[in-house]
């Protein structure tokens, strides 16, 4: 696995565990029941509802396996629900410098000059937070470091594949591992053949997304816990090139 979050994986990790456990019960109890009440050919069966052609068959009602069915997959339904909460209110939490409560403030304030975030990312919170801007054009992005030391935030070029034969030039990011960033994000205009429109940016392995508005500046929370590389993927279709609107992040030590 390259560049991650791990609040990304270790929800995925639980819902594919939970998703695989339900299949196999579900279809292990299909196909004992399947297998175990079919009828042999020429058998004579009983007929203990007395079913008849044309006849509406008795109502049974069990009052415990309908609460059974019930109940346990609500209970489940609302773990899942619980334990998604976290990064959800991660991803979604309110910059320092926001008006808001400080308990909401998992982050912090924005970092100072020379200062570490330290992410804690088992109980989902850091001293504090760094900035930097994210622009989408007709059809790449713009990668803004701000004033963050070059230790922490730097941007570059290399060639990325864009299919089996053929090599872009496309931006690099390069972040640090276990710091948090506010990223802001806009979309902005080349001129009139290049029009600003709404993007997306997939920061694929990271597990976050969102829009980029133009005029709008709408903000996203990055906390890469892993070396290696991952892309930026444009999940926003905004025009001819919008497949080819890749970029690549590093994440350094």
């Amino acid at each position: 696995m390259g560049v991650s979050s791990v609040l990304f994986w270790d929800l995925w990790g639980q819902f594919v565990w939970w998703s695989v456990l339900v299949a196999v019960i579900v279809f292990v109890w299909l196909m004992h029941h399947s297998l175990f009440y079919r009828s042999k050919e020429g058998e004579e069966l009983p007929n203990p509802d007395e079913i008849e052609v044309g006849v509406f068959p008795k109502d049974y009602h069990n009052f415990t396996l309908e609460v059974t069915w019930t109940v346990i997959p609500l209970i489940l339904i609302l773990y899942l629900t619980y334990v998604a909460w976290a990064p959800l209110n991660a991803v979604w939490a309110p910059a320092g410098d926001a008006d808001v409560d400080d308990n909401l403030k998992i982050y912090g304030n924005e970092c100072t000059v020379g200062q570490s975030s330290f992410f804690d990312s088992e109980n989902t919170t850091a001293n504090c937070y760094h900035k930097f801007d994210i622009i989408g054009y007709q059809w790449y992005w713009e990668f803004d470091c701000l004033e963050l030391d070059p230790m922490l935030c730097a941007t570059g070029f290399t060639n990325i594949a864009i299919n089996e034969s053929t090599e872009q030039l496309k931006p690099v990011l390069t972040l640090k591992s276990d710091e948090v960033y506010l990223v802001s994000m806009t979309s902005k205009s080349l001129g009139p053949d290049s029009p600003a429109v709404t993007h997306a940016p997939w920061f694929i392995d990271i597990g976050t997304k969102e829009d980029v508005v133009p005029n709008v500046i709408t903000t996203l929370w990055l906390t890469p816990t892993t070396l290696g590389s991952t892309l930026i993927l444009c999940t926003e279709y905004c025009g001819q090139d919008h497949a080819y609107m890749i970029a690549q992040i590093d994440v350094i030590a």
